[in-house]
């Protein structure tokens, strides 16, 4: 099991987490000098109930520590869509009701085997874009 497989790389590398089986997730605190947040693993493996299709990968999403006001969710929005035109890996989402601002990556592990390497790159990537992107998007939210 892909979450199993996950557990044991963030043990043996150090990292506290903490495990949400129904949701088939893990989460960790991150802390970097521009600030700190939650990333969240979210684990999708195949299923037999060919009725409910769930993909085989992992989901990577670092979530800002505030929430986008409703006032600023349309400008928030478009600033958003101007850091993701021209990414090639990952993108920023922002969720319209509950103003939760994410930088999500994925993993495909569909037709290729598990990683700790390739977990590894694609959280680092994830963890540096949100760090990039921290401030800037703090100090919006806070002069709404």
């Amino acid at each position: 099991m892909m979450i199993k497989k996950i557990s044991s790389y963030f043990q043996r590398i150090g990292i506290d987490y903490i495990t949400d089986p129904n949701r088939q997730a893990l989460s960790f605190d991150v802390k970097t000098p521009e600030g700190q947040w939650q990333c969240l693993v979210l684990v999708g493996n195949k299923t037999k109930d060919r009725t409910k299709k769930r993909h085989s990968g992992v989901g990577l999403y670092s979530t800002h520590p505030m929430k986008v006001p409703f006032t600023l969710r349309n400008q928030m929005a478009i600033f958003l869509m101007c850091l993701n035109s021209d990414r090639v890996f990952g993108n920023f989402e922002l969720d319209p009701d509950s103003g939760d601002l994410h930088f999500k990556t994925y993993i495909d592990f569909e037709n290729r085997s598990f990683s700790e390497k390739t977990v590894e790159r694609n959280l680092l990537i994830n963890i540096s874009i949100m760090e990039q992107h921290l401030q800037k998007i703090t100090k919006m939210i806070k002069c709404a």
